[in-house]
């Protein structure tokens, strides 16, 4: 039998692939029918997260912050 592999969201950036990890999720208490989603992602400029997430349709970036 061979060992399984994780499967790990990602978005594929011009220059690499970007691994999004989630962190933690919850309803946005001021918006109904959004939600605040926190990831981290190591080694990955806030510019470089921005245009990633950018590419995904539907998806609205509110807040981007680098800790």
């Amino acid at each position: 039998m061979g060992a399984s592999r994780e499967t790990r969201p990602s978005v594929t950036s011009p220059e690499r692939e970007i691994m999004l990890v989630k962190v933690g999720s919850a309803p946005t208490a001021k918006h109904p029918g959004y939600w605040d989603i926190v990831v981290k992602l190591p080694n990955v400029s806030k510019d470089e997260v921005v245009a990633a997430l950018e590419q995904i349709e539907g998806q609205e970036i509110a807040d981007v912050r680098e800790v």
